[in-house]
């Protein structure tokens, strides 16, 4: 059950994670967020302006709970990316991709495996922290 007290979406358990929190109202280029990443041993945190579309995110996400095969990729002009792929009986690989500093010299790329069961709170949380309030996302025109 997603924590309502929760500032953060976390995709991943213990020592192998990635945390989504918003860092301002939503912009033409994305939603600003601080994104902080830990893979075993390393460790790195980042603000990206620019992250984006976390509406189609999380549509991709409660489909591929449903359908257990597919893909659900969040990205950032900035450099930042993070794709959850279904086996198609259960099983989750995430795999995150970081790149920041001058020249976008410094990547911590990292993967690894949650279950199909984590994605409706994922989405839960993503729904609350991204795409509610004032400074949500705007939806998307309808004409």
């Amino acid at each position: 059950m997603p924590d309502p007290a929760a500032t953060s979406v976390v995709i991943g358990l213990a020592r192998a994670c990635l945390r989504l929190t918003p860092a301002g109202p939503a912009n033409e280029l994305g939603r600003p967020t601080l994104i902080e990443l830990e893979a075993g041993p390393f460790d790195g945190r980042i603000q990206d302006r620019t992250v984006g579309d976390y509406r189609h995110f999380h549509d991709d996400l409660l489909h591929l709970h449903q359908a257990l095969a597919g893909r659900a990729m969040l990205t950032s002009y900035e450099g930042f990316e993070v794709s959850l792929i279904g086996n198609g009986r259960g099983a989750v690989s995430v795999h995150v991709q970081a790149t920041a500093g001058e020249e976008m010299s410094a990547k911590l790329a990292y993967g690894f495996e949650i279950d199909q069961s984590f994605l409706p709170a994922i989405a839960a949380e993503i729904s609350r922290l991204f795409l509610a309030g004032p400074e949500a996302e705007p939806l998307p025109d309808a004409g």
